[in-house]
């Protein structure tokens, strides 16, 4: 659902991409903060880690995207979550070598 104004017209989403997976966890509030300071509504995360959320085969980490999407939600930003195959972790690779680019 897009989100309005007090007047009822659709608020355009203003935000980009956010990758807190390569950040300290400790800058995660400044960052946040300094979004709403901007005026940023909706960023995507998730798109480069892949190997953080499942850094061995079948063995996920969800901890610190649970954290950030809290985070993100509790000061009115939305998200966008990517899929993180952009970049596949090394055990794939090494599962897989017909997947590498040639």
């Amino acid at each position: 659902m897009p989100e309005t104004t007090p007047r009822g017209l659709t608020r355009l989403a203003f935000g980009g991409d956010y990758n807190p997976e390569q950040w300290p966890e400790s800058v995660w509030d400044e960052d946040v903060r300094l979004m709403r300071e901007a005026g940023v509504t909706m960023v995507s995360v998730g798109i480069f880690s892949w190997a953080l959320l499942e850094p061995e085969p079948g063995a996920y980490d969800f901890g610190w995207l649970d954290r950030i999407l809290a985070l993100l939600h509790e000061n009115g930003i939305r998200v966008d979550l990517g899929t993180p195959t952009v970049v596949p972790p090394a055990w794939f690779y090494r599962a897989h070598p017909d997947a590498l680019p040639t």
